[in-house]
């Protein structure tokens, strides 16, 4: 008898109870960690009847280090793993996930430019094909410093052979 009520006695420290006397929650311990995916990977190992050896979540944190906890949540339950998956898996899906990331994204964007460019041709905004003639002819002028006004000045100076070359000091010097 007298264990039953040690039991019961040590159930009642570990139940949570709220403040008007109601039990809320049974806690065995509170959560150390505070990264989700540890209680997801812990979770898993059990499912998968599959024991973690002594120092394999630090194994893991150091190795997952570079990922947010959002994305290592997201390939751990993402995946069909039929057995308990190795940290190197979950890093190929990881980046997997990244990479369709960056594909949506990709799309989005064009996606999205393409809206407008449909939005600025039916209202008119897009320049004509003579508007397009008349920059490049602007552009080719600028380019060869052709403003239609020539001076003197403008003209290149000619230069002759001899200037162009000076004295070369001998090694005897």
């Amino acid at each position: 008898m007298e264990s039953i009520g040690k039991l019961l006695k040590q159930q009642d420290l570990l139940t949570r109870k709220s403040p008007d006397g109601k039990t809320t929650k049974l806690s065995l311990r509170e959560p150390s960690d505070p990264l989700q995916w540890t209680e997801v990977l812990k979770r898993m190992a059990m499912d998968k009847r599959h024991d973690l050896a002594p120092g394999i979540l630090s194994y893991w944190k150091v190795k997952l280090k570079n990922y947010s906890d959002i994305e290592i949540v997201n390939a751990l339950l993402s995946s069909c793993w039929s057995f308990f998956p190795s940290v190197d898996n979950v890093i190929t899906v990881i980046e997997a996930n990244r990479g369709s990331a960056a594909v949506q994204k990709a799309d989005a964007e064009w996606k999205e430019w393409k809206e407008r460019q449909k939005y600025a041709e039916e209202n008119g905004l897009l320049a004509t094909e003579e508007q397009y003639e008349e920059l490049r002819r602007k552009f080719r002028q600028v380019a060869r410093g052709d403003y239609g006004i020539v001076t003197a000045a403008r003209k290149p100076k000619a230069i002759k052979p001899s200037e162009c070359i000076a004295e070369i000091p001998s090694a005897a010097d």
